[in-house]
């Protein structure tokens, strides 16, 4: 189920945010494909909607081509402005002959929405609909929301009246006077035309009959003509589209928060419960989504660090391929052999696990306050709750949706990581279309699937406590904790919230069970060594080492089957079924140095801290005289009885 709408911003905060940052803002981000055979006017129509203009000079689609635009969505139920939605419309154009169907497919996948679009002066363009139909079904889901869509609606016989502006339905020769199509995205603005009518030889061959009829046999609920020359019906066809997605949403047919479902929360659809997320600042002050922001002045500098590889991958292949692909003299096996438009998909990925078992994963929150502190030593930290990500072998027969790479909400995961690049808050608006694409990517997991029975001698899987490094988080090793899960082994991420990661959301449900949501901010320490370096680093590491100490008491209850509360976001999407429970006895985390510990870089260093500091116990071992531990045990506490000279310790860049 989608998440409540949050408060206007308009009205919430009224006079601090600009026309302009409004303007930018969204509820749902959306993606949709145009798809179509070749010569339809894919690229005509998108042209049309996004820009309101003619495009003159046009020319196959290699691979595919991207654009966006917000439309607004009245509510049926009131007029008032305040109440439009707005949908961000991602819009792919995809090539529709044959030679780029395998890259023009890839990006299917994930689409909320599609275009299937014709020409109705062409019954050869209408005769390809089906393969489109069928790939997009099959690539994107059964419940993508589609729309018949027959171009050239303006459509005439012969000549065109005396004065008339005109196109034609197939490529133009030298003899009407008009230049045969190159690679342009030049538009009637540069020549001054008022196209009205397309000129076919044959004139109409496709009739709104019978696209009607197939559009009902195929089970697509919306037919209708448009005219990327003349512009008719080509707004009403997305702002369509959109309301139909729409529509999905609120009743609940489509889940934004599944990575599957092609559709995003954006800056004015994500709410937490409560219209404000308390900030992390030392004056406790609360900070509203979408407020006043400072002028965009650094994102100049983090632009170039974060796309600094993938320019470097456009500007190979700009070296390597011709600046213009013209239609007529190109040898048409050499475009089908240019395998690296496979390439440039913007769409990051992960590669599959490399071991036999399918992957699930759980996200976990528990109260402190439920989970018994193996020290005595007051906690380091005003934090309630204990977060860690759960990846374990799961049933062969799983099919869970995924889970998204950047946590909810995406937009501040997204600044966050700006701004731990070097940039300022504002960038997260400028960084539009790349972060989009990243919202996009899912971890290649189950969420809260079903363990898969232990195929150990103990019938228990072994267990791994893995601690990010700067800059991570829970997700942030997620192909590593991934491929060991898919191994066998069942892998605990924790999401330390001592500021290093770039951000953190803690929950902290109440007695009353309204959630509140407090934010930790990253804490920008010096990396050259000093006094106030080490104070600083050694207080997280108490952090680090304490939220440790809690997630293994965590684990002990988990194998018990003691009753737990999970708080996470996913945890309470999975309509009420306790997922903890299945791990019950399946868990090797009673054995003494049963358990193995890793971590990277900084989480290297905690993993070291937290076996020394158990290990050299004043009461279990002798520890060196000039060593002071950051974090004291008791000798009868299970974690000081789990840490013995048997546990596996993987140090990855200490």
């Amino acid at each position: 189920m989608g998440r409540n709408r949050a408060t206007s911003i308009a009205s919430t905060r009224s006079g601090e945010t600009t026309t302009q940052e409004l303007g930018s803002m969204y509820d749902y981000l959306a993606k949709t494909v145009l798809l179509g055979p070749s010569g339809a006017g894919k690229s005509c129509l998108l042209h049309r909607f996004v820009r309101d203009e003619w495009r003159v000079l046009s020319s196959q689609t290699i691979g595919v081509e991207f654009s966006s635009k917000i439309v607004h969505i009245a509510d049926r139920k009131s007029s008032s402005l305040s109440n439009r939605k707005r949908i961000k419309l991602q819009l792919w154009d995809t090539a529709g002959t044959e030679r780029f169907r395998s890259v023009s497919r890839s990006y299917y996948r994930g689409a909320a929405g599609a275009i299937l679009v014709y020409d109705v002066s062409s019954w050869r363009s209408f005769e390809q609909l089906q393969t489109f139909l069928n790939d997009a079904r099959a690539l994107a889901g059964p419940d993508i929301t589609i729309i018949l869509a027959g171009n050239k609606s303006d459509v005439i016989d012969g000549a065109p009246p005396p004065g008339a502006g005109y196109s034609y339905a197939s490529t133009p020769s030298s003899d009407y006077g008009l230049p045969p199509p190159t690679p342009s995205s030049q538009s009637s603005l540069h020549y001054n035309l008022n196209n009205h009518y397309t000129v076919a030889p044959e004139g109409r061959e496709v009739s709104q009959e019978a696209a009607s009829r197939w559009a009902s046999a195929n089970g697509i609920p919306v037919a209708v003509e448009v005219s990327a020359l003349n512009g008719e019906n080509v707004e009403e066809l997305f702002n369509r589209l959109a309301r139909m997605i729409l529509t999905k949403i609120e009743l609940g047919e489509i889940d934004p928060d599944d990575p599957q479902s092609g559709i995003q929360y954006g800056d004015l659809g994500w709410d937490d419960g409560t219209s404000s997320i308390t900030s992390g600042h030392p004056n406790g002050s609360v900070r509203w989504r979408g407020g006043k922001k400072k002028p965009r002045t650094e994102w100049e500098e983090v632009f170039s660090k974060t796309i600094l590889s993938l320019t470097r991958v456009f500007q190979s292949l700009r070296s390597a391929v011709p600046s213009s692909l013209p239609l007529k003299g190109v040898n048409p096996a050499a475009l089908a052999n240019m395998t690296w438009l496979k390439n440039i998909n913007p769409t990051p990925a992960f590669p599959a696990y490399t071991g036999p078992h399918k992957v699930g994963s759980i996200d976990v929150e528990i109260p402190t306050s439920e989970l018994e502190n193996p020290s005595d030593d007051a906690p380091p930290a005003d934090i309630p709750t204990v977060a860690f990500r759960v990846f374990y072998p799961c049933r062969q027969d799983s099919e869970q949706k995924a889970v998204r790479w950047i946590p909810s909400p995406q937009r501040e995961y997204i600044a966050a990581y700006a701004r731990f690049l070097g940039a300022n808050s504002a960038f997260a608006g400028i960084f539009s279309l790349f972060p989009q694409l990243l919202q996009f990517t899912s971890i290649p997991v189950h969420t809260n699937a079903d363990i898969l029975e232990p195929t150990t001698s103990s019938k228990r899987w072994p267990v791994m406590m893995f601690s990010h490094g700067l800059g991570g988080s829970r997700n942030a090793y997620s192909h590593i904790c991934g491929s060991l899960a898919s191994h066998g082994i069942v892998v605990v991420a924790p999401d330390h919230r001592d500021g290093s990661s770039p951000i953190n959301f803690v929950h902290t449900p109440d007695s009353q069970s309204k959630e509140k949501i407090q934010r930790v901010d990253y804490k920008r320490i010096d990396h050259k060594p000093s006094p106030d370096v080490y104070a600083a680093r050694d207080t997280q590491l108490r952090i680090r080492l304490w939220e440790m100490g809690l997630i293994h008491s965590a684990l002990l209850k988990i194998d018990s089957r003691s009753r737990l509360r999970n708080v996470a976001e996913d945890a309470r999407s999975s309509g009420g079924k306790d997922t903890l429970t299945q791990f019950s006895h399946l868990l090797a985390v009673h054995e003494p140095g049963s358990i193995s510990f890793a971590g990277h870089s900084f989480g290297a260093a905690t993993t070291v801290q937290l076996v020394k500091s158990v290990f050299y116990n004043a009461k279990t071992h002798n520890a060196p005289d000039s060593y002071t531990p950051q974090y004291v045990p008791r000798a009868d506490s299970a974690l000081a009885a789990q840490i013995t000279p048997r546990n596996p310790i993987v140090l990855l860049d200490l």
